[in-house]
């Protein structure tokens, strides 16, 4: 069997039927024929792909939905609050009489605009809710609410008005 071109260029002379019965006879030419400055490349390029990898291993986690608060029940004639905290109403389902106010405050680093859904009873909306900021809604007519954030759409609750 003839001599390959690589192996007559690394000075190694074996055939490739040794190199086929000894694997690692193989990996030993490579490696001697390799210079110093490809052996760095080489080790840097695995080096970076390293870093890489841990890097974007964390972009495909799924975060859970945040779990939705039990339903409350408002004290007659009493004001109920609803915090906009974790991306999620709490609590999602607030149960009042008629004639009570309901106040949203926005506990999150980013915007919140609460809106009734299409259908409800009375329609409500606010306004852009920064940090801090708070809407307050007097629901005058019973029936059910459902309410979302208009920024962020998979957010929702439900206020029930009782008579």
């Amino acid at each position: 069997m003839r001599c390959s071109p690589w192996l007559k260029n690394s000075g190694y002379t074996e055939t490739w039927e040794t190199i086929r019965q000894e694997p690692f006879l193989f990996l030993t030419a490579l490696k001697e024929t390799m210079t110093s400055n490809s052996r760095i490349i080489f080790w840097s390029l695995c080096a970076i792909m390293l870093v890489f990898s841990c890097l974007f291993a964390g972009c495909t986690s799924v975060q859970s939905p945040p779990t939705p608060t039990p339903a409350t029940l408002a004290p007659a004639g009493g004001s109920n609050s609803i915090a906009i905290k974790n991306f999620a109403f709490s609590p999602a389902t607030l149960t009042i009489k008629t004639g009570t106010p309901v106040t949203w405050t926005n506990q999150d680093g980013a915007p919140h605009q609460i809106a009734s859904d299409p259908g409800a009873p009375v329609a409500f909306k606010s306004e852009s809710l920064a940090n801090g900021a708070s809407y307050q809604f007097t629901f005058t007519q019973a029936g059910t609410y459902s309410y979302y954030c208009t920024i962020h759409p998979s957010m929702k609750g439900t206020i029930i008005v009782q008579s």
